[in-house]
């Protein structure tokens, strides 16, 4: 009886930290859901304002052209951040139906 009430016990805290660990994930998802949609108005505004800007020295353009794709590729990067994030929470939801289904067999 004692076993199976450190087993509940250790189900129990785990439980707890895989729905922290959702809790942080959804939260850093969120955030970086923010940043994207951030950036991709970012590269809107700087793509249109390349166009319309027709006496722009070479050089001007050129470091526009550098912001864009340097923001191109840290929106690629976030998007691949909240691919890995997703992932980790299905794993992570996967886990406490896991522990679920072990803490109801360790009940009975």
């Amino acid at each position: 009886m004692e076993e199976l009430r450190q087993v509940n016990q250790e189900l129990y805290e785990e439980i707890i930290y895989l729905a922290q660990s959702n809790r942080d994930y959804e939260h850093k998802n969120y955030n970086l859901e923010k940043q994207i949609a951030i950036r991709e108005e970012r590269i809107q505004f700087l793509e249109k304002e390349l166009e319309s800007v027709i006496s722009l020295s070479s050089q001007e353009r050129e470091k526009l052209q550098k912001e864009i794709s340097d923001l191109k590729k840290s929106l690629y990067q976030a998007r691949k951040e909240i691919k890995q994030k997703e992932k980790d929470l299905v794993i992570g939801e996967n886990q406490l139906g896991e522990f679920d289904v072990r803490e109801k067999k360790a009940q009975t």
